[in-house]
């Protein structure tokens, strides 16, 4: 049950920062599917490097609502190792 209320936290993180930044959401889900335990979905879009920004608060705010929702201590958490898969994932995208 837990890992399905963490799921559903660490999703709605993410889809709280794509509203903040007016991102067309087309999707949110905690239903399991390929190797996720969740996902949130945006419509396509060009994204260029200006955007760099705005996808790492997005990609981190699953794991900041993680953190804020369970008390957890970003520190104790492999913070580093998440920031790490944000930036590879954000920069090493290939729709820039």
């Amino acid at each position: 049950m837990i890992d399905t209320e963490r799921c559903a936290y660490h999703e709605a993180g993410h889809a709280v920062v794509a509203c903040l930044f007016r991102l067309p959401l087309q999707r949110v889900t905690i239903k399991p599917w390929r190797s996720r335990r969740g996902e949130t979905k945006l419509r396509r879009l060009t994204w260029t490097w200006a955007d760099a920004p705005v996808r790492i608060q997005m990609r981190s705010g699953g794991f900041a609502a993680e953190c804020i929702h369970f008390g957890e201590d970003p520190e104790t958490m492999d913070a580093s190792l998440a920031f790490a898969d944000t930036i590879e994932n954000v920069f090493l995208a290939k729709s820039f």
